[in-house]
């Protein structure tokens, strides 16, 4: 602005100048009223909201504030990737050579969410699209053999993650939409874990822990930082194959996760002589059991919290957001006046693995859902892993046995045995009557 000033002060046509940038500034502001970022107190007097403070701070272009401000309050991850997938910051250019690699990750398990269109001929045609692709791989692990792609998936995060962090805070400040504000927290924590979410695994996000040696852990039922505390230094080096001090130092990590988790409880108030919600509590408590047998002390924390509760309402729906929450304390605040049924209360952990959430209804029941020492259940993904394995033996012997079935059909048929029986049998003499072989099993 500074340039642009000594600019016009020493241009002989100045008058014409300065109108001309009265207009450019008059159609900024007319931009920025509509989508909520100005407005206007009196005729020649314009108040910053919050948002506009939020854009500000993050140094975000006009298209990306654009985005931001029209996510609805019901947002899930998948419109919040398509919005970001759309916007300059993220794009390049989709080169030739690149279509055939994207082309076949996109039909694999690693994109979670899909582009619209038939798998076997989609092709990535522009920008937003490769973008989209490449968000959901930095999440998946995937390592591109294309050294162009590998080097675009860093940018994107960078530019992806100071987005979503400038969401989340005009979700809070400025839309109060609770539930955009979670989604922007745990599309964060994916890209930054490249994790989605317990399921995916949790081991890796100790230090020295690759995919690989996670899956070795999995195969063998340790899936969570509670398994690795029941298991010796010397199962844990035999099953990753890594030499000491690896299952030292493994379960010194999974001891310090599991003693800085918190705990989560929540209820409603309600006016005396009444059933009217008054008020909403909530408090964080560390579990009994998160200081026996630890043996490590650290000064700092190794997990931090970011507690969210928010209403089902469309509108004003954010009650409570606090973040880098270590210590156990409680919060109390009013419930709002417009009509609700239904409170979500999250706490969420800068590790994945020990989210904790409350859905409190407005008649007073209550439901908890926990990721308990790691994974939302050590013992359901364990036997998981049994029952993938048993339905492909079970699937494998259907197949046999549909594959017999059809080759004593084709030979009945035919007229001809089966593979199974070649030889001709040996003509009865007796006039009695005898039941047929079992041709073609055996």
């Amino acid at each position: 602005s500074t340039f642009l000033y000594c600019c016009l002060k020493h241009n002989s046509g100045i008058e014409e100048a300065s109108l001309a940038v009265n207009n450019i500034c008059r159609e900024a502001i007319k931009r920025l009223a509509e989508i909520g970022l100005v407005r206007k107190v009196h005729q020649e007097s314009i108040e910053a909201l919050a948002g506009c403070h939020v854009m500000n701070q993050h140094l975000l272009s006009f298209e990306a504030m654009r985005a931001i401000t029209s996510l609805p309050s019901n947002a899930n991850q998948c419109q919040i990737l398509r919005s970001l997938s759309s916007l300059e910051d993220l794009h390049s250019p989709v080169r030739k050579n690149e279509k055939k690699e994207l082309r076949e990750i996109h039909k694999t398990d690693v994109v979670k969410y899909k582009l619209p269109g038939q798998l076997s001929k989609f092709t990535v045609k522009d920008a937003s699209q490769k973008a989209f692709i490449l968000l959901q791989c930095i999440i998946g692990q995937h390592v591109f053999k294309n050294e162009g792609l590998r080097k675009e998936m860093s940018a994107v995060t960078n530019s992806a993650t100071m987005i979503l962090q400038a969401a989340q805070e005009y979700s809070v400040k400025a839309s109060k939409y609770g539930n955009v504000a979670r989604q922007c927290f745990l599309l964060q924590r994916s890209l930054t874990l490249c994790l989605w979410s317990a399921d995916s695994g949790v081991l890796n996000q100790i230090e020295g822990v690759g995919a690989t040696c996670t899956k070795l852990l999995r195969f063998h039922g340790i899936v969570s930082f509670q398994n690795v505390l029941d298991r010796s230094e010397e199962d844990l080096q035999r099953i990753g194959g890594r030499r000491a001090p690896f299952g030292r130092d493994l379960k010194t990590a999974a001891e310090a996760f599991i003693r800085d988790r918190l705990q989560l409880s929540a209820e409603i108030e309600y006016t005396r002589s009444s059933n009217t919600p008054a008020g909403l509590v909530v408090s964080l408590q560390k579990p009994q059991d998160a200081t026996t047998a630890m043996s490590t002390k650290t000064k700092e924390p190794t997990i931090l919290f970011t507690l969210i509760a928010y209403t089902d309402s469309p509108n004003d729906s954010c009650l409570i957001f606090e973040d880098g929450v270590s210590k156990p304390c409680s919060f109390r605040v009013s419930l709002p006046s417009s009509p609700y049924d239904k409170i979500f209360v999250y706490l969420l952990a800068s590790v994945v693995g020990f989210d904790e959430s409350v859905v409190l209804h407005r008649t007073g029941d209550q439901q908890l859902n926990k990721e308990k020492n790691g994974t939302p259940s050590a013992r359901s993904a364990s036997q998981k892993h049994t029952q993938e394995r048993s339905q492909t033996q079970n699937s494998t012997k259907k197949r046999r046995i549909c594959q017999t079935e059809i080759s004593f059909a084709s030979a009945k048929r035919t007229g001809t045995r089966s593979f199974a029986s070649q030889a001709k049998a040996p003509e009865d003499p007796s006039p009695t009557i005898t039941p047929p072989r079992d041709v073609g099993w055996r």
